[in-house]
C-alpha cells in the first residue's frame, strides 16, 4: 500500500505520476512536519460534488493564504488538489529552515528529495493531485 501523486499539467497527454509506499509516506509527512509545511485547516465535511467543475473546486478548497498544505490532503485517504499557493507556502515554509536541517530530511529519507522535487514542480503547474 502506498500513495500516488500526479502533477496537474495544463495539457493531460503529459502526466507525471510518483507512487510512495506507505512506509516512506508516513516518514515524508513527518519530516514535513518537522519542517513547518503541513498546517491544520478546516476539514471540509460535505461529499465532493459530482459536477467536474465543483468537484475540482472542492478538492482544492484552500485558505486564501496559507501557511502550508493542510494536513487532511496528505493524510485523509482520498483524491485531493494541493494547489500551487498551498506548495508555495510549505516549500517556503521548508526553505526557511538551514541548509542542515534539509540535508537531514535528505539523508534520512530515501525519497525526500525526488518528493521536494515534486513539490517545486507541482507549484509550478496547477498543483499536484493525490490520487
Amino acid at each position: 500500500m502506498g500513495r500516488a501523486f500526479r502533477l496537474e499539467h495544463h495539457a493531460t497527454s503529459d502526466l507525471t505520476t510518483v507512487f510512495i509506499d506507505h512506509f516512506t509516506y508516513e516518514r515524508i509527512v513527518r519530516a514535513m512536519d518537522r519542517h513547518d509545511m503541513v498546517h491544520d485547516f478546516p476539514y471540509p465535511d460535505r461529499p465532493a460534488p459530482t459536477e467536474e467543475q465543483e468537484r475540482r473546486e472542492f478538492l482544492a478548497a484552500a485558505v486564501a493564504e496559507p501557511a502550508g498544505i493542510p494536513r487532511h490532503k496528505l493524510t485523509i485517504d482520498g483524491e485531493w488538489l494541493i494547489t500551487p499557493r498551498e506548495l508555495t507556502a510549505a516549500l517556503g515554509s521548508y526553505f526557511a529552515h538551514t541548509i542542515e536541517q534539509r540535508n537531514a530530511a535528505d539523508q534520512a529519507i530515501d525519497q525526500w528529495k525526488p518528493w521536494i522535487g515534486l513539490l517545486l514542480a507541482g507549484h509550478n503547474y496547477l498543483g499536484v493531485r493525490c490520487l
